[in-house]
């Protein structure tokens, strides 16, 4: 939508039209949460995909459902909120992607905070 490939460019281009926080998945790699004022990045994690279908999915649950639950507003994120915020989201990826199966394969909030504790999170 941006006419580029360049992330932290796009970033910009999505700033300049109002945009006031862009996320980019990256899968397994893990993902990137950019603001005008800061860009934060967390890994993916290492696990045995069996089916990635609802990965994207579950990422975007897990985001605004965190975000909700905390009490947070995407308008005045923080950094070092919005690095636990991708980390959860994407455990909820990784989770997803660890099942087969897409809405079964959802994890619950108590799900993920154990996922992340035994990834030291």
């Amino acid at each position: 939508i941006t006419g580029t490939t360049d992330e932290k460019e796009a970033a910009e281009i999505l700033f300049e039209k109002g945009v006031k926080v862009f996320v980019y998945t990256m899968g397994k790699n893990g993902a990137k949460l950019f603001t005008p004022d800061f860009s934060v990045y967390s890994e993916g994690f290492s696990i045995k995909a069996i089916d990635t279908t609802g990965a994207g999915d579950s990422f975007l649950g897990g985001f605004l459902g965190k975000l909700m639950l905390d009490g947070q507003s995407i308008y005045n994120i923080k950094s070092d909120y919005a690095k636990t915020l991708l980390q959860f989201s994407n455990a909820c990826g990784a989770i997803v992607s660890s099942r087969k199966g897409a809405i079964g394969s959802m994890p619950d909030k108590k799900e993920v905070e154990k996922f992340l504790r035994e990834h030291n999170c």
